[in-house]
């Protein structure tokens, strides 16, 4: 019989996160952190302003020299499902997640796949050119690219 030693923290760390974010979907302005703060140690900041009943799609910002790149996950998102406002500093992401099954494949019997509203707003700390701001829907992925303006 032989043993493979192997240390178990990086998996617990994997399941407190894990917890955490399953939380945070489920109550997304009153979750607690349950476990140790490791979206503080990364910097990381829980969802705003996510209304009731929605969740909160799992995001990357990433601040360039000229422009702010907003990720967002949107597995199974259509693109006319998707409504992107930006309202003074605020970018706001918005739209639902439908069922794609018709009548005519039955009724399902199982399913895991979310049917629901989502909804995040982002403050964005600098200013960005309005007119130039280009979303893109690919894979599952939302990319938005806010140009900063000379100002910023």
């Amino acid at each position: 019989m032989t043993f493979n030693a192997y240390s178990t923290t990086g998996e617990v760390e994997g399941i407190q996160r894990e917890m955490d974010r399953l939380l945070a979907e489920i109550f997304p302005l009153s979750a607690p952190n349950t476990f140790n703060d490791a979206r503080q140690k990364t910097g990381q900041t829980r969802p705003a302003n996510v209304r009731e009943g929605t969740v909160a799609p799992p995001i990357d910002i990433i601040d360039k020299e000229n422009e702010i790149v907003l990720i967002a996950e949107m597995p199974g998102v259509a693109k006319d499902g998707v409504d992107i406002t930006l309202l003074e500093n605020a970018l706001s992401i918005k739209g639902a997640i439908k069922n794609s099954a018709s009548a005519e494949e039955g009724a399902p019997c199982y399913s895991e796949r979310k049917h629901c509203a989502f909804s995040r707003t982002i403050k964005i700390p600098v200013k960005v050119d309005e007119g130039r701001i280009k979303a893109e829907l690919k894979d599952g992925l939302l990319t938005v690219r806010l140009p900063k303006t000379e100002e910023a």
